[in-house]
């Protein structure tokens, strides 16, 4: 269950094979390769879970590729339901990608390799089609872990390299960010909530308490700890429906748990980022994107997520434990020095069976 369609959308092909046409750039015709378009999310209603997959879709469908096409000029190929130049592809070597492990996320390799190719990569929002999202916590989260490893092993292939060294330098920003710089900074984040209470116990272990006391140590997470993800899908929102609806649908979220959600999503995009990048070992996973109705064991969920998300959340909530126990600063808040690390930590250890249907 996965795409979907109208025919009202369909009377619109004509107009977008006419974005298949060469463009004139500079005296040249530049061929254009691959043009996208948007979608809707119709899975949206299928529970808290699936509106949560569905926002996150939404915002990268809508906003981010809009601005990745204008004015980054970064947009590449990402799945469904881009329509490509079959010329263009067929007489400037092909789609498919050699191996199934490298090239896990072959839509990221195709998009790059036409890019290398002088192809260009339109987006256009005048046509939409509907598409489904995946609606269960497992199915979710395996789908993070799949193109988050696929994307440790774009961060170490060669067509990132070649693209990366070929263009300026605003360029090269926007597609760091668009591309493995995603998945890095979520990697950064999560490390960042682990080093602050550490950090913090280090400090109260060496009595330096007035240490403790300036507000620079005190790491706000709220913006990196979830609430991030919910910006471009608020943004949009405002921009399509107005800010009273977009205010409406982040308190619904915020109400839902999707601050623990993304918490827990972002682990899970850093710990298969990190193996991609270590061990190598990347792969398909086929999450299915049917209806979740029935609730796993604690033995699967433990087993899936024990030690990537819940020995870290327990890590998390006994340094916490310890800086209560060490810390002697009275001037210290200790509320305002932890509560990003008791969120990130109940998060991972709770999530799976909060959202577990």
């Amino acid at each position: 269950m996965n795409q979907d369609n109208a025919l009202a959308e369909a009377l619109k092909m004509r107009n977008l094979l006419k974005e298949l046409r060469p463009e004139a750039l500079r005296n040249a015709e530049r061929p254009v390769a691959v043009a996208g378009f948007r979608e809707w999310i119709f899975s949206d209603k299928a529970g808290a879970l699936g509106a949560f997959a569905a926002s996150a879709e939404f915002a990268f469908g809508t906003i981010v590729q809009r601005t990745m096409a204008y004015p980054a000029a970064v947009r590449l190929h990402y799945g469904h339901p881009d329509l490509f130049n079959k010329i263009f592809v067929m007489t400037r070597g092909g789609l498919s990608k050699a191996t199934r492990q490298l090239h896990v996320s072959e839509d990221i390799f195709g998009g790059m390799n036409h890019t290398l190719r002088g192809g260009q990569i339109k987006y256009r929002e005048y046509i939409s089609c509907g598409k489904g999202r995946d609606m269960g916590f497992d199915s979710i989260n395996a789908f993070e872990a799949k193109i988050s490893s696929g994307f440790g092993e774009v961060s170490l292939s060669r067509d990132l390299l070649r693209l990366a060294t070929r263009v300026d330098l605003w360029r090269c920003l926007h597609l760091y960010h668009s591309l493995v710089g995603n998945y890095i900074n979520t990697w950064l984040v999560m490390g960042s909530v682990y080093a602050h209470i550490y950090a913090l116990v280090f400090f109260a272990l060496a009595q330096a308490a007035e240490v403790l006391a300036y507000d620079t140590i005190r790491v706000e997470h709220v913006l990196q700890l979830g609430l991030l993800s919910l910006l471009p899908y608020i943004a949009e929102v405002a921009l399509e429906q107005g800010l009273v609806r977009a205010l409406l649908a982040a308190l619904a979220q915020l109400v839902s748990g999707s601050f623990s959600f993304f918490i827990f999503k972002q682990q899970t995009t850093a710990a298969s980022l990190h193996s991609s990048v270590m061990y190598g070992g990347a792969s398909y996973i086929a999450t299915g994107r049917g209806f979740s109705i029935t609730s796993s064991s604690f033995l699967n969920l433990f087993a899936n997520y024990g030690r990537s998300h819940m020995a870290l959340g327990f890590e998390l909530a006994a340094l916490a434990i310890a800086l209560a126990a060490t810390n002697d600063c009275a001037r210290c808040s200790y509320g305002g020095l932890t509560w990003g690390t008791w969120l990130a930590a109940v998060s991972l250890v709770f999530a799976p069976c909060w959202f577990n249907p």
